[in-house]
């Protein structure tokens, strides 16, 4: 890895690297996609430590350690998570109190480090506070937030106290790291004092995306290895691949793998066009499709296998036990999909109302506003009986073969536009607790943007005749129609008719309820007599 400079691909050339760009670091990735715990490796060196040294370092720090980092001589660690706090990194209990004669001292615990054991630079998130005082230095939570990059060699009292026992990615170090009495200068705070939280949430949003490179690489690897068993095994004197249930599994496979690898490469791209513009809400879209894409995945293939799947002899065990502890990783931390679900959600909505503030204004005072009342409940009917005219003209900057594509998603971006405004009207701040509204919200954000990305991918390899693409015209085609379904029963289930949440939701509640009271499962055996 140090030969071939994997560990340098972040790096400036000025300070040894190769300072690759976006594009070119997914595609690196994407090969290294045949092995998660390489990846995992590779990753942690180049987009979380070298990306916020390269960031927010400052030019002595970037002297100090960049080279040696390009060069291998030396690997880092992540220290941002605690068991205590979860993915709300602003109630992180590891504190650094600020003392005008030694610098800072540290004190607290990380969960979940990568390569904490081994590694010899440290990033590490911490609250600030000022000397022998309990009172924080800044007022709101966020702002007493501090990221510290803390030289191993340099410092006493870090130990490891705990090796996570992980059922896959054995080759990696997880684990527990201490800090008690840590002394570490000035000159070790990364970026401003108050800064942490916005260091975090830059470095973590923006490399979310390259998940979706590695699982998607990974998808081919198993599309691969289930065509040619297929192919080779035949089941009542025919091929399996003739199989329409077999074909099913290998098509929706087919269709992950394009919806992942076209989200990577479309953020990359971005990115690399203006690395200023935010993607953390599409990284996170891309990481949390990764994650049950390859869930999915897996199953699949061992479906296709059959009971050949379950013995030793395949490799099976062990890459059911990778994607399970790598989907873990990917958030590196307990809470796994919900706080995605919960952040891609909200995030859209505060956008959506952002942008529509003076027609959310009018919505919520109608009294003031009668005639935007009266237009916005005739847009509801057009929306309702399909009557309504497309605003966004997709077709137009698309090759004439995925017309039907783009009317897919012009009905959902319609429909979901104004589905937003009135749950925004109903709920309005109480949206943000309403768990059930969120995941509808997140899924239909996630399909919109599937759906954008491959009809984009498509067009462009149609018209610069790409080999099958007219085989990418029907995989955007398939997706369009199966996404836009998906989003208009989502769509329907935010609406108060038969299965919105003024009843299936409530039931789902009381059930969780009834289940939390009775610490498990509350229901009787169907054996039983009250008489």
């Amino acid at each position: 890895l140090k030969k071939i400079g994997l560990y340098s691909m972040s790096v400036p050339q000025q300070y040894g690297g190769l300072n690759l760009n976006n594009k070119a670091k997914s595609r690196i990735y994407a090969e290294l996609g045949c092995d998660l715990t390489l990846f995992a490796s590779v990753f942690v060196q180049n987009e979380l430590i070298c990306e916020t040294l390269k960031i927010f370092g400052s030019e002595e720090q970037k002297r100090t350690y960049l080279p040696m980092l390009a060069a291998g001589d030396m690997s880092g660690a992540f220290c941002l998570h605690e068991h205590a706090c979860g993915q709300d990194i602003a109630a992180m209990r590891t504190e650094s109190v600020k003392n005008c004669d030694a610098g800072f001292k540290l004190n607290g615990q990380k969960s979940w480090v990568t390569n904490g054991a081994l590694a010899d630079l440290l990033v590490v998130f911490a609250n600030m506070q000022s000397k022998n005082c309990d009172q924080k230095v800044f007022s709101h939570p966020s702002a007493n937030l501090s990221a510290f990059l803390v030289d191993r060699s340099k410092i006493e009292g870090l130990n490891v106290t705990k090796r996570q026992n992980t059922i896959g990615l054995r080759g990696l170090e997880i684990v527990d790291l201490v800090f008690e009495d840590v002394i570490i200068p000035e000159t070790a705070i990364l970026g401003n004092e108050s800064s942490g939280f916005d260091i975090a949430n830059s470095i973590v949003g923006n490399s979310r995306y390259s998940f979706s490179a590695v699982a998607s690489a990974f998808l081919k690897r198993l599309i691969n290895v289930a065509s040619q068993h297929c192919n080779k095994h035949k089941s009542y004197g025919r091929p399996l691949s003739e199989s329409n249930f077999i074909r099913e599994h290998l098509a929706n496979l087919a269709m992950h793998v394009y919806i992942l690898e076209t989200m990577a490469f479309y953020i990359a791209g971005h990115l690399d066009s203006d690395s200023n513009k935010d993607f953390t809400v599409e990284g996170s879209i891309s990481q949390l499709l990764s994650r049950k894409y390859l869930r999915e995945g897996i199953v699949s293939v061992m479906e296709i296998f059959g009971a050949s799947a379950t013995t030793t002899d395949q490799e099976f065990e062990r890459l059911l036990r990778d994607i399970t502890t790598f989907s873990s990783f990917m958030v590196e931390d307990e809470n796994s999909d919900d706080w995605l679900v919960g952040y891609i959600a909200t995030s859209g909505l505060a956008a959506w109302a952002q942008s529509k503030a003076i027609d959310l204004h009018k919505v919520c005072r109608p009294d003031d506003y009668p005639w935007h009342v009266v237009k916005n409940r005739w847009l509801s009917n057009d929306v309702y009986r399909n009557t309504f005219n497309f605003k966004h003209y997709l077709h137009e900057h698309l090759h004439p073969s995925l017309m039907d594509a783009c009317r897919f998603i012009e009905e959902v971006m319609c429909k979901f536009d104004h589905i937003i405004r009135n749950q925004l009207k109903l709920k309005q701040k109480d949206i943000e607790e309403d768990s059930f509204a969120l995941k509808r919200f997140c899924d239909v954000g996630c399909y919109l943007f599937a759906m954008l990305v491959a009809v984009s991918r498509a067009s462009r390899s149609y018209c610069i005749g790409l080999k099958n693409g007219d085989l990418e015209v029907y995989m955007a085609h398939s997706l369009c129609s199966a996404l836009k379904t998906k989003s208009l029963h989502a769509l329907m289930e935010l609406t108060n008719g038969v299965h919105g949440p003024n009843n299936e939701d409530l039931m789902k509640m009381k059930i969780a309820t009834a289940v939390s009271h009775a610490n498990g499962y509350p229901i009787v055996s169907p054996l039983e007599r009250n008489w």
